[in-house]
């Protein structure tokens, strides 16, 4: 019972006996001789008037108190259905988020509660997971891992780090970790959100490794290189460019041409800038700059735009050949600006993707043989690959200008000329201007060196990933001759181009090879008469043969992408009973084998009727 209506029920009858009490005593007082059944009817009367005036007023507060109540439990209600909802939209985002959402028991360190994100990118079912420490699946120290907690716990604020968590199947993947606490029920709790950033790091390496090899690339290209962005702000250069200007990186890095020169010379550089961002593109043109090193010098610029993910012009790149001294004479000048110009052409033609990526590799071993023999006019060029075990020296291909001919059948031991090949490991490029009197041609002399007539050699060895893989050798045949700094600098970027064009050869034939070998894998279960399925981790079919399209009496496109609906484990052999394409259902044992399909964890899952007949 309410309480309030027990106490007007005791107040209404503690009322009513006193008014009676009072009653009886005033007949007394007043009427002492009053008839006995009128004294009754009197009092009857009384109590009658009393409990309706009474009755009345707590009927009237009764309504207005039920009243109350009621919108209270409306009132309350409410806030149970918003409470509920909000329970349900708390519970669909933490499903649903793409990130995996882990609450850990801040004193046992166990999985107290996840989203299926968190499960499923480690491979684990909800029933597996949920038994799991954080320190089954993170591959740091418990010491470190417990370390980072209490500093959590202690500071309540948020961490974020990077991690390295063990998948189920054993792989290791890198996630990003959002942690902090919270507290509930009286208990301490951390909440991880965390993502897998394997394929960012993967990116971020191959980014790395790339942006590396530029760097070296420019670094040891011995012309000087720069770049600047869209505002004319020098944003970098090698060490060349340097050594030219007698400037430090510091002094030229966020500077404008204004800063670096005098402004009538400085007005020619941004005049020419604007032009290349106006019209988009390459420039090469010929202008002076001053250094403080050597003073006014005349220079060609050889300049290209550069643009950014947008497609928007976001800067240019620049290469400067010094002309001064190659100016003091007439021909020298004639001849070296030939040759540079020729030279400039062949390094833009070869940087771009129609040679740089073609794939008849042969053909640009062919072409870089007879280019160098016209620009250096030699007799010979050759390249020449070293074996896997780098004890022999193959060639790949050597041009001979005077027969106009192609040779590709010799081959040297390393063991027989050590002087040389010690030569090419130590030297980036290895000038030779009298080949008969250098010590390290010295065990070629006889065999190679007299009967071909070779008077000077220009050598570079060539480099991929940072390892010598070859050389490319120019060969003089008739008087010696001097190699100019401007020849070797374009034999070493000869080096760097075949090298580059070596490194794209072998990364488009893995790819062809890797193409090769799926074909090959397709067609070879395309044939097989089971039906046989690829299921992703999400239990996806992402490949199907014919023999299953047979079985499920379904086409292929219409099967892939659909939800496998069996029950698979990597590992497990299970005979289950299967509805086939004639409706009626049969005993089939399913194989589950786990593999990789499109670079990412999938089940080959074989299926074979009739299993009792085997």
């Amino acid at each position: 019972m309410n309480p309030t209506r027990t106490k007007l029920l005791i107040l209404t009858i503690f009322l009513l006996s006193f008014s009676i009490i009072a009653l009886e005593y005033l007949k007394h007082l007043f009427f002492p001789v009053l008839p006995i059944w009128q004294s009754h009817l009197i009092t009857l009367a009384f109590v009658i008037i009393v409990m309706t005036v009474v009755t009345l007023m707590i009927h009237g507060f009764v309504r207005k108190l039920d009243s109350q109540m009621s919108r209270k439990q409306v009132e309350k209600s409410k806030l149970e259905s918003a409470l509920q909802s909000s329970e349900e939209r708390y519970r669909a985002i933490f499903e649903n988020s793409s990130s995996a959402i882990v609450l850990l028991d801040a004193d046992t360190m166990g999985n107290f509660d996840f989203n299926s994100r968190a499960n499923e990118l480690l491979g684990f079912t909800h029933l597996e997971f949920e038994k799991l420490n954080v320190k089954d699946y993170e591959l740091a120290p418990l010491s470190e891992i417990r370390s980072r907690f209490d500093r959590i716990l202690k500071s309540g604020l948020s961490d974020r780090h990077e991690a390295r968590y063990r998948r189920k199947g054993g792989e290791f993947i890198d996630v990003f970790v959002n942690a902090r606490t919270l507290s509930f029920e009286g208990r301490k709790y951390f909440l991880l959100v965390w993502d897998d950033i394997s394929e960012k790091k993967r990116i971020q390496t191959r980014v790395f490794e790339q942006f590396d090899f530029l760097a070296t690339l420019m670094e040891t290209i011995s012309i000087p290189l720069f770049y600047k962005d869209r505002q004319g702000r020098y944003t970098g250069c090698n060490k060349a460019f340097e050594d030219f200007f007698g400037m430090s990186k510091a002094e030229i890095i966020g500077k404008t041409v204004f800063d670096v020169g005098p402004p009538d010379i400085a007005e020619k550089y941004f005049k020419m800038d604007e032009e290349l961002f106006n019209k988009p593109g390459k420039q090469v043109y010929e202008w002076k700059v001053k250094t403080r090193r050597h003073g006014l010098r005349d220079v060609i610029f050889n300049k290209a735009t550069f643009k950014d993910i947008k497609g928007s012009v976001n800067g240019l790149v620049g290469a400067i050949l010094d002309i001064t001294d190659l100016k003091k004479a007439e021909v020298e000048i004639q001849n070296s600006r030939d040759a540079l110009i020729a030279q400039n052409k062949i390094l833009v033609e070869w940087t771009s993707p129609e040679i740089l990526y073609r794939p008849d590799f042969e053909c640009i071993m062919t072409r870089i043989t007879e280019m160098a023999s016209r620009i250096f006019k030699v007799a010979r060029v050759g390249i020449w690959l070293f074996n896997t075990d780098f004890t022999r020296l193959y060639c790949a291909d050597l041009y001979d200008a005077r027969s106009a001919g192609h040779v590709h059948d010799l081959e040297l031991a390393i063991k027989d000329f050590p002087s040389y090949f010690k030569a090419i490991r130590n030297e980036r490029v290895i000038v030779c201007r009298n080949a008969s009197g250098d010590p390290r041609y010295g065990d070629f002399l006889e065999s190679y060196i007299k009967p071909l007539k070779i008077a000077s050699l220009l050598d570079v060895p060539v480099y991929v990933s940072g390892e010598i893989i070859g050389v490319i050798c120019i060969e003089h045949c008739g008087e010696p001759r001097e190699w100019s700094i401007e020849e070797q600098n374009f034999a070493l970027s000869l080096g760097n181009l075949f090298s580059l064009s070596l490194e794209k050869s072998r990364h488009r034939h893995l790819e062809e090879s890797m193409k090769i070998a799926r074909d090959n894998f397709v067609n070879v279960i395309e044939k097989l008469p089971c039906p046989l399925l690829i299921v992703d981790s999400k239990k996806r079919l992402k490949f199907v043969n014919s023999a299953s399209e047979k079985f499920f009496g379904q086409k292929i496109k219409d099967m892939l992408g659909a939800e496998f609906p069996y029950p698979v484990v990597a590992g497990r052999t299970a005979e289950i009973d299967l509805r086939g394409a004639d409706g009626k259902m049969s005993k089939v044992r399913m194989t589950a084998v786990g593999t990789m399909w499109e670079n990412e964890p999938a089940l080959l899952v074989t299926l074979l009727e009739n299993p009792s007949e085997l």
